[in-house]
């Protein structure tokens, strides 16, 4: 079975949540393509345990997710440390 993967969202309001999922397709360029459309993506959908989750991004601050994907955008900043 492949390690799972782990997103965490820090609401605007300082709540937290931390959901762990497996990994959704072994494909490196469909993983890539499912990333850009999440980061322009107006809001978060999960099933989590039989619910659907539904989370706009206005009431998001900041999206945490490991381990990173093998394909990134351009945009992204690689190899960056916390100070």
């Amino acid at each position: 079975m492949s390690e799972d993967r782990w997103l965490r969202i820090e609401y605007v309001d300082g709540n937290s949540e931390t959901f762990s999922f497996p990994e959704q397709t072994k494909d490196e360029y469909e993983q890539a393509r499912a990333f850009r459309e999440a980061m322009s993506a107006d809001r978060i959908v999960l099933e989590v345990e039989g619910i659907l989750h539904i989370i706009p991004m206005t009431a998001v601050k900041r999206i945490d997710f490991s381990p990173v994907p093998p394909k990134l955008p351009d945009e992204v900043i690689r190899g960056a440390r916390s100070r």
